[in-house]
């Protein structure tokens, strides 16, 4: 099962060109729910994005990612995300991006490039907010 899901993530990062539009799936997916497991930020393998139902990170942690490179678009379904928090692995940094729509193309918001402590927060204060990715050594 590994293998395909890492089959699978391995095709999308072969089609995520830059400037062109992202594989968009619903939050809880079978492929999210394999990458939702997140180590301590700062350290090997620490990677993470957090989506909150607050603004500051705050509130209710909806949902958590370990993100990569495939540029994968999280539609929002039924909890509301109002921030995101990018954590990165101590070397490499994640940032993380914010949509009003539900396929990642018009960008509200965005975290700095992280890669060490308790990362970067940023909300969509007056926004709703449709979709959300975070990428990883990109």
């Amino acid at each position: 099962m590994r293998f395909l899901i890492t089959a699978i993530l391995g095709a999308y990062a072969v089609a995520a060109i830059p400037g062109t539009s992202s594989p968009v799936v619903d939050m809880g997916v079978a492929i999210l729910r394999a990458r939702a497991g997140c180590n301590a930020p700062g350290v090997v393998n620490g990677e993470c994005g957090k989506v909150y139902d607050f603004q500051d990170c705050t509130g209710n942690e909806v949902w958590r990612i370990q993100p990569d490179c495939t540029q994968t678009c999280i539609k929002v379904t039924d909890k509301p995300v109002v921030s995101v928090r990018a954590m990165g692995d101590g070397t490499y940094g994640t940032t993380c991006y914010l949509y009003p729509d539900s396929n990642c193309q018009s960008e509200v918001r965005r975290t700095s490039n992280s890669a060490t402590g308790e990362g970067s927060c940023v909300s969509a204060i007056g926004q709703t907010v449709g979709s959300w990715k975070c990428t990883f050594k990109c």
